[in-house]
């Protein structure tokens, strides 16, 4: 919700102010997050670039504009406008999480865990990077570590479902396949997984967890 009431008469505020002083990076910068609001990331694009344009040094701004890349799958520009907002602000835990999210969707798993581990270093309560770095683990098959970082994401913010999910996912993952198999246990609402060894019991105590939050949640 815009402060201005409602993020369609913001968007006329702003690029009423945008005629009468061309130059506002501050008009351009919060049409930016309206449109962002309305999911109108193409036009939030062109702000961003606008306000870049006028304020080469805008740190803030190619963080921005890199989420919205990443959305849009320009990972690799993504990367790049993390790049040099981390030239201008090189201790911005932002930037070090958004470089993450689009190391991940290029399959760089171990730039991820580095990224995200600088992010929560600045930031430490930072449960985003903690959910990214876990996946990363996860993809990696390293599920020790991505179960802790599972558990200090749900420790930080108790109320993250998925977290659940995915930290059943990490213990149960772990089992022997046959194991689970020879005894009949089904996993409910988890995906298709191949299951090494490790905590079941947690990753069945998890799924519970899960399955009594969505139904508190319907």
């Amino acid at each position: 919700i815009s402060i201005l009431g409602s993020r369609d008469k913001a968007i006329e505020v702003l690029t009423e102010l945008i005629c009468k002083i061309p130059e506002s990076t501050v008009g351009y910068f919060n049409r930016a997050l309206e449109y962002e609001g309305l999911g109108e990331k193409q036009k939030a694009l062109l702000d961003y670039d606008m306000v870049i344009k006028l304020n080469p040094n805008d740190a803030k701004a190619y963080i921005n504009r890199s989420a919205i890349k990443d959305d849009l799958g320009d990972d690799r520009g993504a990367i790049t406008d993390c790049q040099k907002a981390l030239i201008i602000e090189p201790d911005n835990a932002d930037a070090y999480y958004n470089k993450a999210r689009a190391e991940y969707d290029l399959f760089n798993y171990k730039a991820v865990i580095d990224d995200c581990s600088t992010a929560i270093q600045l930031k430490e309560k930072f449960h985003e990077a903690y959910v990214l770095r876990g996946n990363a683990y996860d993809f990696l098959k390293q599920y020790k570590e991505a179960i802790i970082d599972y558990s200090k994401a749900l420790e930080i913010k108790p109320d993250y479902i998925d977290g659940y999910v995915q930290r059943a996912i990490a213990k149960t993952t772990q089992n022997d396949i046959r194991y689970l198999k020879k005894n009949g246990y089904i996993l409910p609402g988890l995906p298709s997984q191949k299951f090494e060894e490790g905590d079941f019991i947690g990753g069945i105590q998890d799924v519970i967890k899960y399955k009594m939050a969505e139904i508190l949640l319907k």
